[in-house]
């Protein structure tokens, strides 16, 4: 089954996309992509009118597997009022627009989503589909790399780097939306250090009994790396099976087959 994806969702779509031949990847205008995403040879930038290309081209895939666009689900649904539609949230979106993402969500034919924590924000139904990493990109490091990493990617998280550096006085602190580093590259600065604080100040954590791990959380996980789970206070030095490769991909083929029924 060939699945049209929309936008990147933190490179998880070109991920998801890999293992069902035929599958396009459309993000934004390269001047958007500054981790350099669009290198993927699945992926395909797309011009200013991205939702005009998208309804041209959708007609050619069996499925429309959306991640975090949502605004342009009313055209979608217009336009191809029978043909199967994924809605993937992966946290940002949803968590600064749950009102109108939830009324956008009534035109999906199925809703997923990348982080437990998310569940609360959604209906009944959605369903949970855990993220994936490049395991031939992340793999054990071979050196032990040197002190401790909190990556942060928005201004408004600067009053919680404070309660950071009081816990790890030498910490340092990464603000990757101003030191862009291609995809390829994050193995390495990965590796750099011993350990990741995994916090982020816009998730509500008591929300589930389950960890919420990001994308970057797991990538350092499959490095042999410990991430510090600050929410409650531990380390996690394993990656976690839910999220490997061989148990995610065989349940988003049912998730696809059963919305192409």
């Amino acid at each position: 089954m060939k699945a049209l994806h929309v936008w990147s969702g933190g490179r998880i779509a070109p991920l998801l996309a890999r293992h069902f031949p035929g599958s396009k990847v459309y993000i934004r205008i390269q001047s958007e992509d500054p981790f350099c995403i669009g290198e993927d040879p699945i992926v395909r930038y797309a011009g200013p009118d991205l939702a005009g290309e998208i309804i041209k081209d959708a007609v050619n895939y069996d499925i429309i597997h959306l991640h975090a666009i949502d605004w342009i689900l009313p055209a979608l649904r217009e336009k191809y009022p029978d043909k199967p539609i994924v809605m993937h949230h992966h946290g940002q979106n949803l968590r600064e627009n749950v009102l109108v993402c939830n009324e956008r969500l009534k035109l999906a034919d199925l809703v997923i989503y990348s982080t437990p924590d998310l569940a609360t924000l959604l209906p009944d139904d959605a369903v949970w589909l855990p993220n994936i990493i490049d395991e031939q990109l992340f793999k054990p490091a071979h050196w032990a790399g040197r002190g401790t990493m909190f990556p942060f990617e928005y201004e408004r998280h600067s009053p919680f780097v404070k309660q950071v550096l009081e816990k790890f006085p030498q910490a340092v602190i990464y603000n990757r939306m101003y030191r862009y580093v291609p995809y390829w590259r994050m193995p390495s600065l990965l590796s750099s250090f011993a350990e990741l604080i995994s916090w982020k100040p816009e998730v509500d954590y008591k929300s589930t009994a389950k960890m919420v791990l990001t994308l970057t959380d797991l990538e350092m996980l499959a490095l042999g790396k410990a991430v510090y789970y600050w929410d409650r206070d531990f380390y996690i030095t394993e990656f976690p099976e839910i999220h490997k490769t061989e148990n995610v991909i065989p349940k988003l083929e049912e998730l696809y087959a059963r919305v192409l029924k």
